[in-house]
């Protein structure tokens, strides 16, 4: 029987449960508990309107709760999860995040041919 890993032991109190909120869109979205991305993915959700990530919009009442958790969390904590490719899921300042989603928008727009 397959069961999900466990939450990353480094990720604690908001970040934890933030790590689980952008978990639960991705198995949504994707079926997999952190599709690669999925800081990106659930980022779009938050900020663009009417954006569809894999199978989820924003206003699907089944990420709705999980998007509300994390926008509030960001906000109080000024944090964001990221999982990069060769490391493990940390947390980082949401200002740091900005920054580096405002850089990769390029790029993710062109993989997207949006």
């Amino acid at each position: 029987m397959d069961t999900d890993p466990p939450r990353p032991p480094q990720l604690t109190g908001a970040a934890a449960v933030m790590f689980d909120a952008m978990s639960q869109i991705s198995e949504a979205a994707h079926g997999v508990r952190w599709e690669q991305g999925t800081e990106y993915g659930v980022w779009m959700l938050l900020t663009t309107p009417r954006t569809r990530w894999g199978r989820v919009r924003a206003d699907d009442a089944d990420v709705a709760p999980a998007l509300t958790t994390i926008e509030a969390l960001a906000s109080q904590a000024q944090l964001w999860i990221t999982w990069p490719a060769d490391a493990q899921p940390m947390e980082m300042t949401l200002d740091n995040w900005r920054v580096r989603y405002a850089s990769a928008v390029p790029a993710l727009k062109r993989r997207l041919s949006l």
